[in-house]
């Protein structure tokens, strides 16, 4: 991870998006198949969710207490994996700060996981893209393959919401494969 950030930074805009390199995201997976060669695709979280949310609500929050205690940001759940990025905190507040600093009420809006930055290069901040209001443009591509390992039947959590930081906390409850 670099110890610098690239910041650009638009007299006209004060919100902001975070582009982070894919490498810093993080999983716990939690993985009940009996084999690695079944075909079968059990959604885990979805279904402790459904039959107990209770108990998937305190497993879901003591993890994010794990996530944060490490400094890193919880960004909720896919495809069976609780999902995170490291040191994600530290470079959150970092940015937020010197972005405040240079004008009152600059701050980051979305975090975004790209494989379009290296593990080594810094992050980039640049200005949030939007028209008429709608934003929907990314500077670098969201990276939304999940891990290796992974149970795959939804795009991985690649975009964190700062103002929504509970958008994905909870599981999609189908299981459509995805290959």
């Amino acid at each position: 991870m670099s110890s610098t950030v690239e910041l650009n930074i638009n007299e006209n805009c004060n919100l902001y998006d975070l582009y982070i390199s894919s490498k810093l995201r993080c999983s716990t997976i939690i993985d009940m198949s009996i084999n690695n060669y079944s075909p079968k695709r059990l959604n885990i979280l979805g279904d402790a969710y459904k039959h107990n949310s209770n108990k998937y609500e305190k497993l879901l929050r003591n993890t994010q207490k794990i996530f944060e205690n490490k400094k890193m940001i919880f960004m909720g759940t896919s495809n069976n994996e609780f999902v995170g990025i490291k040191g994600g905190q530290i470079i959150l507040n970092f940015v937020n700060l010197y972005l405040d600093s240079y004008r009152s009420g600059l701050k980051v809006r979305r975090i975004v996981l790209t494989d379009e930055i290296g593990e080594k290069d810094s992050p980039k901040c640049y200005p949030l893209l939007n028209i008429r209001g709608k934003i929907y443009k990314y500077k670098h591509m969201p990276f939304t393959s999940p891990s290796v390992n992974s149970l795959n039947w939804e795009p991985h959590l690649a975009v964190y919401s700062v103002n929504m930081p509970e958008k994905d906390f909870y599981p999609k409850l189908s299981t459509k494969v995805i290959v």
